[in-house]
């Protein structure tokens, strides 16, 4: 892969690549791949290639031994990225507004069973 960057930013990166003891586009590529980690574009988790037998176990490990510090960053990445809520219409309880609201054909009973089960 080849990725075009101004001449001004080239040079600083050999510059620091010098000074940290690195290969420019190696480390070109490790900054490229912390930005995408930082902003959720890339996932945290190791050894999640189709093949790996482990891989689910893995993602597993990766989210329960997270820090608080990662899973509060975790969220403030969520949060960013939602929409705001809206106010329930006036006069309305919460399950009168998503009860028979499912984008498919769904009865609610199914839906509710879905969740049983997944529970």
């Amino acid at each position: 892969m080849n990725v075009n960057v101004s001449p001004e930013v080239e040079r600083q990166l050999v510059s620091l690549a010098a000074e940290e003891g690195k290969d420019a586009a190696d480390l070109a590529g490790s900054l490229l791949e912390e930005k995408m980690r930082e902003s959720g574009l890339l996932s945290d988790f190791k050894g999640t290639d189709v093949e790996d037998p482990e891989a689910l176990a893995s993602a597993v490990a990766a989210i329960t031994n997270r820090t608080p510090k990662e899973i509060e960053a975790a969220r403030a990445r969520l949060f960013a990225q939602s929409r705001p809520p809206r106010p329930l219409p006036e006069g309305k309880p919460l399950p009168d507004v998503i009860c028979g609201q499912w984008p498919g054909d769904e009865t609610d009973e199914e839906v509710f069973e879905a969740i049983r089960k997944l529970s």
